[in-house]
């Protein structure tokens, strides 16, 4: 079974590095629009695991996601700029 999500939004958390990051390599290859945000991004150009992972993102953003203003402003503007309104994001921080 074949995945398209060409034309739809995905916000993902933690995008800087580890889980976060897969997850965003993987939605971009299937077509995603991502906006990813994380704490830092300093080692997000380097190689995870090995890899070197295809992570074209079409926004990025600081955001603390324990931070409530923060992560509104951050879905609000991806709201605006993609259109329409999104489903929440999905969370894959350990929330420490």
């Amino acid at each position: 079974m074949a995945i398209d999500l060409s034309g739809r939004l995905c916000l993902v958390t933690g995008v800087g590095h580890g889980i976060g990051k897969h997850v965003a390599a993987l939605l971009t290859e299937l077509g995603g629009t991502v906006y990813g945000s994380d704490l830092r991004f300093d080692d997000f150009g380097a190689p995870l695991d090995g890899k070197d992972l295809q992570v074209s993102l079409a926004d990025t953003a600081v955001v603390d996601i324990t931070d409530q203003a923060g992560v509104r402003s951050w879905v609000q503007r991806a709201e605006r700029e993609h259109g329409g309104a999104v489903p929440p994001p999905p969370n894959n921080s350990l929330g420490h």
